[in-house]
This record gives structure tokens, C-alpha cells and sequence, in this order.
């Protein structure tokens, strides 16, 4: 990849958005820049836009930060850039859009996190899962202390920060990580993607209800506290 290619490529197929980790070298880490352009992309659709995919070029969906980045910050600092990332989950989750997630190889950390803010999950037989913080000294700030855990348990989530544990793809399966197994990735998620922009076409307020805005919650949930606050966040599930 050369260094003129742009970092995220959207493409239009109809009603459908295809956004595309563009770091194949850097296994898709997620650098300051790409998490800046991932932000205004999902905050910024043609109103016409019903369904998102998001996946990732080349072998591996996304390895987490990018950490050639990672430097001493100040506090105030560190408090703006872990603010930034809820932001831009949160307008993955709740722009009023379902978003698939088309996975393989590394979904690693930062990757993993971004993976439970989309609302389904398609992955094929290569893909592994992670979450390594602990062991280089870093917290979960993404969100996966609620996100993940609402998805495999507590319990499961704990283990995987603590440990380091890798799941492959059909053990986050039977942890109901993913949604659906596919042999062809692409012609499973456009599948995916197709039924959803099929369905008629919601009002807003449907919308936010489907893609996980309950009633009279529209400020961040817990998933933004674990960042910030530097604890794992609401564990009452």
C-alpha cells in the first residue's frame, strides 16, 4: 500500500454503504487518523444510505491499535483520545443504520471493539479473536468490558482480558460473538446486507429503536464509562 492510498475507501452499492479498513500492511491497526476518518464517515451518510457493511482489507479485519503511536500522553490528553474512540463506536452503533461487520483473520483489541459496536457480525473460518491489553499494560478503554460482555458474558469477557486468550472463529460462534459463519465472506455479507435493506423502510425513531437506542436513553451508555473512568464499567447484566 502506498502512502497516497487513502486509509478508509467507501463504495455505494445501492441503498447499501461498504466501509473498508485500508491498512492491509499494518494488519488495519487503527491509528489516530483512521479512527478520526472512521468518525466523520459514519457520521456523515447520504440520507438514502439503509445498510453499512464494514470489513477490512486484506487477510485480517483489524489488529487493534496501531501501536508505532502509542507514547506517554498527559492525563488530559489520554481522557481525549479514549473520549474520541467512544464517539466514533458510538456513531457506528447508533446512527440509525444496521451495521454488518465482515470479519477475518486478526479482530484483535481495538478491532474487536469496533467489531460489538456494528449489530451483525458475519465471519469466516480464519478469524480469531483477542483482547492482549493486559498483558502489554493497557486497559480496555474501547468499550469491550460492556460491549463483549453483553455478547459472551462476563464471566468469558474477564477471562479473555486477564488471560490473553485467543477464541477462533467457531469457538466465538458457540459464544454467540458472530452471527452467522460464511465458506465466501463477501457473498455471505451481501446476503446479510441485502435482507436488511430489503425490509421496509423505518421511521427514525424505529430505527433507533432496532439498531439499540432504547427509550429515553440518548447519552452514551456504560460502554463509554469504562473508558473514562478507568474501571470496567456497569457489570449488573
Amino acid at each position: 500500500m502506498s502512502e497516497t492510498e487513502p486509509i478508509l475507501l467507501t463504495e455505494r452499492r445501492g441503498a447499501i454503504a461498504i466501509v473498508t479498513l485500508n491498512r492491509p500492511d499494518k494488519r488495519n491497526a487503527l491509528s489516530e487518523a483512521l479512527w478520526g476518518q472512521l468518525k466523520k464517515t459514519f457520521e456523515n451518510f447520504e440520507p438514502d444510505v439503509r445498510c453499512v457493511v464494514l470489513a477490512g482489507a486484506g487477510k485480517h479485519f483489524c489488529a487493534g491499535l496501531d501501536l508505532s503511536e502509542h507514547r506517554h500522553r498527559e492525563a488530559f490528553e489520554s481522557i481525549f483520545m479514549s473520549r474520541f474512540a467512544h464517539a466514533t463506536l458510538e456513531a457506528i452503533q447508533f446512527g440509525g443504520r444496521p451495521v454488518v461487520t465482515a470479519m477475518q483473520g486478526a479482530v484483535i483489541g481495538g478491532g474487536l471493539e469496533v467489531a460489538t459496536a456494528t449489530h451483525v457480525r458475519v465471519a469466516d473460518s480464519t478469524t480469531f479473536y483477542q483482547l492482549p491489553e493486559g498483558r502489554r499494560g493497557f486497559y480496555v478503554g474501547g468499550g469491550a468490558s460492556v460491549r463483549v460482555a453483553r455478547i459472551i458474558g462476563s464471566g468469558r469477557m474477564v477471562e479473555m482480558m486477564l488471560t490473553g486468550r485467543t477464541l477462533d472463529a467457531a469457538a466465538a460462534g458457540r459464544l454467540r460473538a458472530l452471527r452467522g459463519m460464511r465458506a465466501r465472506l463477501q457473498s455471505g455479507l451481501r446476503l446479510c446486507a441485502g435482507s436488511l435493506q430489503r425490509q421496509a423502510q423505518p421511521d427514525v425513531q424505529s430505527r433507533r429503536a432496532v439498531v439499540g437506542i432504547p427509550k429515553g436513553h440518548d447519552e452514551p451508555d456504560a460502554a463509554s464509562a469504562s473508558g473514562a473512568s478507568g474501571h470496567c464499567g456497569d457489570w449488573s447484566w
